[in-house]
């Protein structure tokens, strides 16, 4: 069956559409349950896409270690702490608590985006950060 990704709003409508007149087995459920789970995230993948650009270039080794050493003493992975230089220097007329917060909001996608656990020490950071301008 052949359903639209946007069609459901959680895996349990989905399950029902799925064995709807029938009785699943176990594997079968986990089975469906991890093709919701793939629909899922194509879906949020392509909207994400579609709300965010991909910017990519290159790097000699010497400019990477040079930013990599800037970013770590600044407790950031690399991709975010380029990102932030590059939004701050757009917006270098804005507040240092809407920096902060774009940074956060930045971090939190970046880590859902990716997949990874937030890292609790630099959203505290930021937040410690924040707190000073307050």
């Amino acid at each position: 069956m052949k359903e639209s990704e946007n069609s459901f709003q959680s895996v349990y409508e989905y399950l029902d559409v799925v064995f709807k007149d029938c009785d699943p087995s176990n594997q079968q459920i986990k089975e469906a349950k991890q093709a919701y789970r793939k629909l899922y995230q194509e879906a949020y993948q392509k909207i994400y896409q579609e709300k965010n650009i991909q910017v990519t270039f290159r790097l000699t080794k010497n400019q990477y270690e040079e930013i990599q050493s800037k970013s770590e003493k600044q407790n950031l992975k690399v991709t975010t702490f380029i990102k932030q230089r590059a939004v701050n220097e757009k917006d270098f007329n804005s507040s240092p608590i809407k920096q902060i917060i774009r940074n956060l909001i930045d971090d939190v996608e970046e880590s859902i985006y990716e997949k990874q656990p937030i890292k609790v020490d630099v959203v505290l950071s930021q937040l410690e950060n924040l707190q000073r301008f307050l």
